[in-house]
């Protein structure tokens, strides 16, 4: 009768023993499991900001733009982009980019400064020559980044989205950065997507607010002249 007891304090032992290993080697394998799939996460991807907005003088971007009013039919546009000329601003030079729209009434001609810095790209909106300048294209972008700025203009949030390659009408451009930006003005808020192409610039582009939406895609680039020689 007594016999038979030590064997049962026995194989509970051996129970506790191997319900012991094996939560051991559960949680082994949990940690491997999660070491590996932390080792196997690819880098977030950082590009170098400059490189999206070449400034060349006299350089020419010329787009096609599919309108879409809120109210009313769809109607076709242009625009073009030129590096016009250089200027000075606050004692800072700045490359002065007129785009000049055809087809639609409401879409003004629009003026913007852009400067080369070591911080990136900065820019001053028409108008707003007397304000300080703010950052478009930081240096270094990390994809998920945010920034942004308040002008008297309105106010600017940035978002860099992903790196990818973007189909136009006229070619398909490699390793687009892409960006979200919301504009805030008074009366209206304004969400763009802009893909950016290295050496190209913008080369898509969507607006959407309560008035309007709009597709804006690169149909051509002309060079500007080459630099004169010194005689």
């Amino acid at each position: 009768m007594n016999v038979a007891r030590p064997r049962q304090r026995l194989n509970r032992t051996n129970k506790r023993l191997v319900t012991g290993l094996l939560v051991g080697l559960l949680a082994a394998c949990a940690a491997r499991s999660s070491s590996v799939a932390i080792a196997a996460a690819d880098p977030p991807v950082v590009v170098q900001g400059a490189q999206y907005m070449p400034l060349e003088l006299g350089r020419e971007m010329r787009y096609q733009i599919t309108v879409s009013p809120t109210i009313g039919k769809s109607r076709e546009a242009t625009a073009t982009n030129k590096v016009a000329e250089q200027t000075t601003l606050e004692n800072k030079v700045y490359f002065k980019v007129t785009t000049t729209i055809g087809g639609v009434p409401f879409m003004p001609d629009t003026l913007i400064y852009y400067r080369r810095a070591p911080e990136g790209i900065f820019q001053v909106l028409e108008g707003d020559e007397k304000s300080p300048e703010w950052l478009y294209l930081p240096a270094k972008i990390k994809m998920g980044d945010r920034w942004g700025t308040e002008t008297p203009s309105g106010d600017f949030q940035f978002t860099a989205l992903a790196v990818e390659d973007v189909d136009t009408p006229s070619r398909k451009y490699a390793k687009c950065l892409k960006l979200k930006v919301t504009i805030e003005k008074t009366f209206v808020t304004n969400t763009q997507e802009q893909w950016l192409a290295p050496g190209v610039g913008v080369v898509k582009q969507t607006d959407s607010n309560a008035f309007f939406s709009s597709v804006s895609t690169l149909k051509e680039v002309k060079p500007g002249p080459p630099p004169k020689k010194e005689k």
